[in-house]
């Protein structure tokens, strides 16, 4: 069972399964489904998959689901595999996003996992053998993209699926010990978040663009006013010839039609800007799977900022300068040091 598996690393996930194994197919776009059953088909004709149209937010439609995967599946004796890896971006802020907006990031990023885990577990615990993949994010245990750039619901969503997974792990040991569990905590992955992000919030895009229009402006502002208070992290980053680089798309001088045509074009470059293939994140996610790791990190990024997190948490959110954008990793601290980049740097110390 696979959520979110009509593209992206749902999509990855599944093509590399079918080859030994049954799938259902779960997302809410019935023709990129059709399509991906069609690849799956492609590698093992014999493959019998299953596609489900589903809100993974709606906890009756889950139940629902689990229902239907139950009918059109012979399950017994056979092992289950839950991928939980259905996901939006959105909600940046808790003062200027919609309320609509900031909740539906919640109600699936964190509300999916749990409605599907505690919707499929009933067949889980009459499995021979189970496992629950739970793709949370290093946003999940750092919660910032950058400098300025705040992602309350996002980061919010996957600390809780983070957490969840977690618990679950003494929790199974105890009361169904033949399921396990593993937490997957990608970097920036080249997936279709964006056009999802879109497709869901799409009620709410001329609220979007007002508050990205405004947030522009504000942010603009706040930089002049933290360099003329002296603030530590914005003189640094000037001094540097950062702010340029990590400062956002000023979406206050843009037209309606301009915010449209910048939208449209933030979803490929977001799949094909990224560190870390869809197709490489599926790889490293089933070989942590198949060796029982509960901790599943995907990509140089998560890597790294996993390792700057053990040396100094209170750093990396006291210091911006260490991370001043999460999606320019060549300007990240350890990589701007002469002669540093990536894992190769030793330590990193913060100048403020």
């Amino acid at each position: 069972m696979i959520t979110g598996a009509a593209d992206g690393m749902g999509l990855q996930i599944a093509l590399k399964l079918c080859i030994k194994s049954d799938l259902a197919l779960i997302d809410i776009n019935q023709h990129k489904l059709d399509a991906a059953t069609k690849k799956c088909l492609l590698i093992n004709p014999n493959c019998t998959i299953t596609t489900h149209i589903c809100d993974v937010s709606d906890k009756q439609k889950t139940r629902d689901l689990a229902l239907a995967v139950a009918a059109r599946h012979k399950l017994a004796n056979r092992t289950l595999l839950l991928f939980n890896n259905a996901g939006i971006g959105g909600g940046g802020s808790i003062v200027t996003s919609s309320e609509e907006s900031f909740d539906k990031v919640m109600d699936i990023d964190w509300g999916g996992v749990y409605n599907c885990t505690r919707a499929f577990l009933p067949l889980m615990l009459s499995a021979p053998a189970a496992h629950i993949i739970n793709t949370s994010s290093i946003c999940g245990f750092y919660a910032n993209v950058g400098y300025l750039k705040p992602n309350v619901s996002y980061s919010a969503a996957k600390f809780a699926v983070r957490g969840f997974t977690l618990a679950l792990l003494t929790d199974f040991k105890l009361n169904a010990p033949h399921i396990k569990v593993s937490c997957v905590m990608p970097g920036w992955i080249g997936t279709g978040l964006i056009e999802s992000s879109q497709i869901m919030l799409g009620s709410e895009l001329d609220n979007m663009m007002k508050v990205r229009r405004n947030s522009g402006l504000r942010l603009q502002q706040r930089i002049h006013e933290l360099i003329k208070e002296g603030d530590a992290t914005t003189l640094v980053l000037k001094n540097k010839g950062l702010l340029d680089q990590v400062g956002d798309v000023d979406w206050s001088k843009m037209s309606d039609k301009q915010m449209i045509q910048m939208n449209t074009l933030m979803g490929p470059g977001f799949r094909s800007n990224a560190l870390t293939s869809a197709t490489q994140a599926a790889e490293i996610i089933l070989k942590g799977v198949a060796n029982d790791e509960w901790n599943i990190l995907v990509g140089e990024d998560a890597h790294s900022l996993a390792k700057l997190m053990k040396e100094d948490e209170e750093a990396l959110y006291n210091d911006k300068t260490l991370i001043p954008d999460f999606f320019n990793y060549d300007i990240w601290e350890m990589n701007r040091v002469k002669g540093g980049k990536g894992l190769e740097r030793v330590k990193t110390k913060s100048k403020l």
